[in-house]
């Protein structure tokens, strides 16, 4: 965006979904806290800023930011496996696969922003900030990519 690379930033949004179908997902969304690594230079930091809480927040996904933190993410990725840390949480994930051996796509995903979804394995996932707690065990959960796109300007400038 406005010509800044964004290479080697990582975006974490942790939230819930408290929804048992999709349509409650869609009507109430979810609310959640955007997570950005501190490695930034005064330039990015000036469009994650913006670009962070416009790309996730406010959509049919994540209808109340709670907020955005610049903070030490620790990745860790492995053969079909992710662990994330930071000081708000921690969670893992392994990919769940088919018989084939490959892991479990999901086609037509609802967020136009996510590509390459997979269904995932979750051992844990904790989040603790902005006066929410949750801890979860052995939870089902998505593997995606996802792109932050600029948002059009208002007024269609």
């Amino acid at each position: 965006m406005d010509d800044v690379d964004l290479s080697g930033i990582t975006v974490v949004y942790l939230g819930d979904l408290p929804h048992s179908t999709f349509s409650e997902v869609l009507e109430k969304g979810s609310e959640g806290a955007i997570y950005i690594s501190e490695k930034w230079t005064p330039e990015q930091r000036k469009v994650l800023d913006i670009l962070a809480v416009k790309s996730l927040g406010g959509g049919p996904m994540m209808q109340r930011v709670l907020g955005v933190k610049y903070v030490k993410i620790d990745v860790e990725e492995g053969e079909n496996t992710i662990s994330i840390k930071m000081p708000s949480g921690e969670l893992k994930m392994h990919l769940t696969k088919s018989h084939d051996g490959n892991p479990v796509r999901l086609e037509n995903p609802s967020m136009p922003f996510l590509s390459d979804v997979k269904a995932a394995h979750t051992p844990y996932w904790n989040w603790s900030d902005y006066n929410r707690h949750y801890d979860y065990r052995n939870w089902c959960g998505t593997w995606a990519d996802f792109v932050m796109t600029p948002m059009p300007h208002e007024g269609g400038k």
